[in-house]
């Protein structure tokens, strides 16, 4: 029986679980417990899922596996994210042909010029020299498609031992100035070392003619004289680049020719037996 307090209030009545209750509240923690344990374990295997990170691959060792291909890796001079290229190969030389120099002027040692070659004294083979340097102009990329003449005057100075190159006034080409840097470029480490020479500076003037032709291709022989055939039925060959220069000799139409010079509408060529005549064509009659 609960007595009233002094208030008059009867106090709420406190149950004390016995043993009975205690076990029974034990038993659904251990209960709960183990299904959770179960479900943990068992429902990532019934459904092929997995709750954590996978571990590393290791590749295959079979024969014949495949493999990723390793990445180009650039040089170590190179910057950072470029891989190396091919060298880039070299321009065809074009049809070009090459006149023999002739000597505009020289100076003295004592200061004088003199504009006769009769009155220069010697001069030794320079052109050998000279001539296989002016012909890697053909093969410089402003002489692809050109059809022209290329007019060089050449001052050639033995005390400086040095050779120097502006355009001559017979020019007539495109790009002009273009070929004119690879001319200075071909010759500006030329050695004069041994060529025989009265006068310390000479002037010399080389014509180099294109034809307008593609590259020759490889292993062509870029100082090679330009090959044609005779067009008209019968063509006159003079000993000057003139109409009104002197009849040499007269060619018929399939005659082949070899161009080596050329001044305006007139070409000297090579022709005859072994190519040991010369003589002048105008240029229609060898379809120039």
């Amino acid at each position: 029986m609960v007595l009233p307090n002094e208030m008059g209030e009867v106090p709420p009545r406190v149950q004390v679980p016995n043993a009975r209750d205690e076990q029974r509240s034990w038993i659904g923690v251990a209960v709960v417990a183990v299904l959770g344990f179960a479900l943990g374990i068992a429902w990532p295997r019934l459904l092929d899922v997995r709750v954590g990170p996978a571990a590393p691959t290791v590749a295959s060792k079979e024969p014949g596996a495949q493999r990723p291909s390793p990445t180009p890796v650039a040089p170590s001079n190179a910057p950072a994210g470029t891989a190396s290229a091919p060298p880039a190969s070299a321009a065809a030389a074009v049809a070009m042909t090459i006149s023999k120099p002739y000597t505009a002027s020289c100076r003295t040692p004592d200061g004088e010029t003199h504009r006769r070659p009769s009155e220069c004294g010697a001069l030794g083979d320079v052109n050998a020299a000279l001539e296989p340097r002016l012909r890697k102009v053909a093969t410089c990329g402003a002489a692809q498609g050109a059809k022209g003449k290329l007019s060089l005057a050449l001052a050639v100075d033995f005390t400086a031992s040095k050779v120097s190159v502006e355009l001559g006034k017979a020019t007539a080409i495109g790009r002009a100035d273009e070929l004119l840097a690879c001319a200075r470029d071909a010759t500006s480490s030329v050695s004069l070392t041994g060529i025989e020479h009265d006068n310390p500076r000479y002037s010399l003037l080389y014509h180099l003619t294109f034809s307008g032709e593609g590259g020759a291709g490889e292993g062509a022989d870029a100082g090679a004289s330009d090959t044609v055939r005779i067009t008209f039925g019968k063509a006159i060959i003079r000993d000057g680049p003139k109409a009104s220069s002197n009849r040499k000799d007269s060619l018929t139409r399939g005659t082949e020719v070899k161009v080596i010079e050329q001044q305006g509408g007139w070409y000297k060529v090579k022709y005859g037996d072994a190519f040991e005549s010369e003589g002048w064509v105008y240029r229609q009659a060898i379809g120039k």
